[in-house]
């Protein structure tokens, strides 16, 4: 059983965004920032989880104390590419500079993934993969006029470390899953 039927088996079908194949692609949405990045190339399996407050989310126990303990990115990916499962958690910023704390809401979620690992583990008897984890920020646009920042040809900046994580960066409306990986 892979780590995709695992983790879609013990959440509410409404926290699936997508579940696809193959090549395909899925369009990741960010409503409040009105902006949508198509991730294509998709691995088999794959999929994609809402996370953030609200109906249809994944979410932190709503008895946590509000504050930064309560942020949360936007999206978990989760894929299995050659064999190795991944884990990915994408935050969607609409530019660079926008308000809010996008990399505290990255690492903040990890906690998340930590609990879903944990509920598979207890359901399987102890065989739940470990997924190789990676942090991806994307921007809409960075304002190429008044930024030094400059996207390689797959969209990425650049990569920044905040507290214990490392953070990819991207720019563009399309990317691959290989690259966010």
């Amino acid at each position: 059983m892979t780590l995709n039927s695992q983790m879609e088996g013990a959440l509410d079908e409404k926290v699936i965004r997508a579940s696809a194949n193959t090549g395909s692609s899925v369009t990741l949405r960010e409503k409040s920032a009105n902006m949508r990045v198509k991730v294509a190339g998709l691995s088999d399996p794959f999929t994609a989880i809402r996370m953030g407050s609200g109906k249809g989310k994944l979410s932190h126990a709503p008895s946590l104390k509000d504050g930064p303990r309560k942020k949360i990115c936007d999206y978990l990916l989760i894929a299995q590419i050659d064999g190795v499962d991944h884990a990915v958690f994408v935050e969607l910023k609409k530019s660079l500079g926008s308000r809010g704390d996008p990399e505290e809401q990255l690492l903040r979620s990890r906690s998340l993934l930590e609990y879903l690992l944990a509920v598979c583990d207890i359901e399987q008897g102890g065989k739940v993969s470990r997924p190789k984890i990676s942090y991806v920020l994307v921007y809409e646009d960075i304002n190429l006029n008044k930024s030094a920042l400059r996207p390689d040809l797959s969209g990425k900046i650049d990569e920044i470390p905040y507290k214990s994580i490392n953070i990819t960066r991207f720019q563009g409306t399309e990317l691959e899953l290989a690259d966010l990986v």
